[in-house]
């Protein structure tokens, strides 16, 4: 949807700036780029921290789809994305009635397919 589309956009900045501090050698960035946009999510599925969420996970995975559905998450090319990010968040979880690690995990699990990693916006 246009997130990489230019060497100065927001994901192929956040991309390199994640490969820059763990590769030696130029080869090194392709697996860790290949494993940063890999979904794994049957496999997080069958863990049995995937299996406490699966409540929070039907809610927020529906909430996630029908954001995107109805056309209002942000652009992830848009400059602005992680304010626009972390807005959107905030909204799941009024909607929602969830806060804490009862949002960010089922929205991590969501979005990344991953029980673990990096901010998602507010937490995660």
């Amino acid at each position: 949807a246009g997130v990489a589309m230019a060497a100065d956009s927001p994901f192929s900045l956040s991309a390199s700036r994640m490969v820059a501090e763990k590769i030696e050698l130029v080869n090194d960035a392709s697996p860790l780029v290949r494993d940063a946009l890999a979904y794994p999510l049957a496999d997080s599925l069958a863990s049995s921290g995937a299996q406490k969420l699966a409540d929070e996970l039907r809610r927020v995975g529906g909430a996630l789809v029908a954001a995107h559905r109805e056309g209002v998450l942000p652009d992830g090319a848009s400059p602005d994305f992680e304010a626009e990010w972390k807005s959107a968040v905030k909204s799941f979880g009024k909607e929602l009635g969830l806060k804490g690690k009862s949002l960010f995990m089922p929205l991590r699990l969501a979005v990344t397919g991953r029980m673990a990693g990096a901010d998602g916006g507010g937490e995660p």
